[in-house]
């Protein structure tokens, strides 16, 4: 399966529209936050792909010409505590779960403490034992805006790692956890990481990620 993962800076080689054809193959469209509603928008109507998304800290309602406040792309579905089933026309399928926001560090839109974190991590825990115990699926690919504690945090509150996002990726073992937040001028090695069994993966703009799914 074939993914096409965006997070915090707009990749203007897709947002064109020659991206139907330099990316018309992918499977499905991941958003790890911090990027523009109509941005995303714009990628999803000409891929025609299915859309998931966690929400950044810098994501705020955006206002459209009517006045209305869009809180959130349209087209797709939050995967922020929430747990997914991507299947593709050829069969193959993997588990998505997600989480929204960053360490809490003045109080914007989707900023939590790490107890308020923690808390939403046993309740989406106890949603992936469930699954793991009724159907035999597991957690394939975790996505969220901020890193897990201990692969590319920076030293600052804003850009600390989640301990709870660890403990997720120790207990139920997904083969990635793709994440956002960290740029490279942070001066973060964002080389990809293993914690445990997990691939970490932090992303930047766009990359395109190939799974084996089942």
């Amino acid at each position: 399966m074939k993914l096409l993962v965006l997070s915090d800076a707009v990749d203007q080689m897709l947002y064109r529209p020659s991206v139907a054809r330099t990316h018309g193959d992918v499977d499905a469209i991941i958003s790890c936050g911090d990027l523009p509603f109509d941005y995303l928008e714009y990628v999803v109507t000409l891929l025609g792909k299915p859309f998931y998304y966690v929400l950044g800290n810098h994501d705020h309602p955006m206002l459209r010409e009517d006045g209305s406040h869009l809180r959130a792309p349209e087209g797709g579905v939050q995967l922020d505590g929430r747990m997914e089933r991507l299947r593709t026309p050829g069969g193959e399928a993997l588990t998505l779960a997600g989480m929204s926001g960053s360490m809490f560090y003045g109080g914007s839109d989707h900023q939590l403490t790490e107890s308020q974190m923690s808390a939403r991590i046993r309740r989406l825990s106890i949603r992936a034992r469930w699954m793991r115990r009724t159907s035999g699926r597991c957690v394939d690919v975790f996505v969220t805006h901020a890193p897990p504690a201990g692969a590319h945090e920076g030293k600052d509150l804003c850009h600390r790692g989640f301990r709870s996002f660890a403990r997720f990726l120790r207990v139920h073992r997904p083969a990635f956890h793709l994440h956002g937040h960290i740029h490279p001028t942070y001066g973060i090695d964002m080389a990809p990481r293993t914690l445990g069994r997990t691939r970490v993966i932090s992303v930047f703009r766009s990359m395109v990620l190939e799974i084996d799914s089942t």
